[in-house]
């Protein structure tokens, strides 16, 4: 059996490296062929049969669940972590910007206007007391660029994964991390990333799917036990060093992914009108 799987590249996915390394895959006489993609394609790539899978963030999946794709989550990966775990939110120090509120209407760089970043910052905007009608405008810049944009002035913020706010207040004095939208949004532990395909491809290749499920479950166990081999070999994927990647707060995986994870995150797209409609999550995390 054989599976094609799409990845938007980050340090999480050296676990997948690793499993595929030690064979946690083939015993279940599966292999993978793995290919590197960005933002919206992974979803893209799904659908048009590129892939057989896809890994991602929850927010591509979600959103292309609410306009009428039929999607199946095959297993979860990464959760949300403590505050400071997820990455954070950097502004200078001269700005006036001291909480979430503070950040309505302004210009706020992230790597994707629909991406899970972009969501959770004006989702925290919002539950700070913001006002929903005044919402952020995204300007879309790569995450190794951001730290001299706000810098400079060019934007007003940036939200960033991990290692990069931390980098950018070494790297430029006046900014500070304003906090970690993320987890003050989503609850510790909740889904974060995962694997999804679609129903025509969980119907039609049934054995290989529930293969790759049974490996996740060796690879999960590892992971959490090994977090340093972990960044260590996603290092190069999120386009670190190893000494960089080895920084990084420890991620926390579980293959378990449950509606209630991802209503926040569903409640928060109707909110900012990113969708119209909540899509069925309970079809989308039952196979």
């Amino acid at each position: 059996m054989h599976l094609k799987v799409g990845v938007v590249p980050g340090i999480d996915v050296g676990l997948l490296d690793i499993a595929i390394e030690k064979g946690y895959f083939k015993d279940e006489g599966l292999e993978l062929d793995l290919t590197d993609v960005q933002g919206p394609q992974v979803v893209t790539g799904v659908v048009s049969g590129q892939f057989d899978l896809a890994y991602a963030a929850y927010a591509p999946p979600l959103l292309a669940l609410a306009s009428g794709t039929k999607l199946k989550v095959v297993s979860g990966l990464a959760t949300i972590g403590a505050e400071g775990h997820n990455g954070g939110t950097l502004v200078r120090s001269d700005a006036g910007i001291s909480r979430w509120k503070d950040l309505q209407g302004r210009t706020v760089a992230a790597t994707s206007p629909r991406s899970l970043t972009a969501l959770t910052l004006q989702a925290a905007i919002n539950k700070a007391g913001g006002d929903p009608s005044k919402p952020v405008k995204i300007v879309p810049l790569p995450q190794a660029q951001v730290a001299r944009a706000v810098s400079e002035g060019t934007v007003d913020a940036a939200a960033v994964a991990a290692p990069f706010d931390v980098q950018g207040t070494e790297q430029f004095p006046n900014l500070k991390i304003l906090g970690d939208s993320t987890a003050f949004v989503l609850p510790e532990g909740s889904a974060y990333t995962g694997f999804f395909t679609t129903d025509k491809v969980q119907g039609s290749m049934g054995d290989a799917i529930k293969a790759f499920q049974a490996g996740m479950v060796k690879a999960v166990e590892y992971g959490n036990a090994n977090p340093k081999e972990v960044k260590l070999k996603g290092a190069a994927r999120a386009g670190l060093d190893e000494a960089q990647a080895l920084t990084l707060p420890d991620s926390h995986f579980s293959v378990d992914v449950d509606a209630a994870s991802l209503q926040i995150l569903v409640d928060a797209m109707v909110q900012q009108k990113w969708i119209t409609k909540a899509p069925d999550l309970a079809s989308f995390v039952t196979g």
